[in-house]
């Protein structure tokens, strides 16, 4: 899967089952969950609406 040095980067979180199933409804074919969450901390620290991607 890639380094160990690359693995490093990542980090696990500990969520509920319903907090990842809301995360999930909120995303977009092929999106990671990284990609949501930062898609989500946009719209939150920006004030954006783009819904470009959806």
């Amino acid at each position: 899967m890639g380094s160990d040095d690359e693995r490093e980067k990542y980090k696990s979180i500990k969520v509920y089952e319903s907090t990842y199933d809301r995360l999930q409804s909120h995303g977009n074919m092929g999106e990671s969950f990284d990609d949501l969450i930062n898609r989500i901390l946009d719209i939150y620290e920006n004030g954006s609406t783009d819904t470009e991607n959806e």
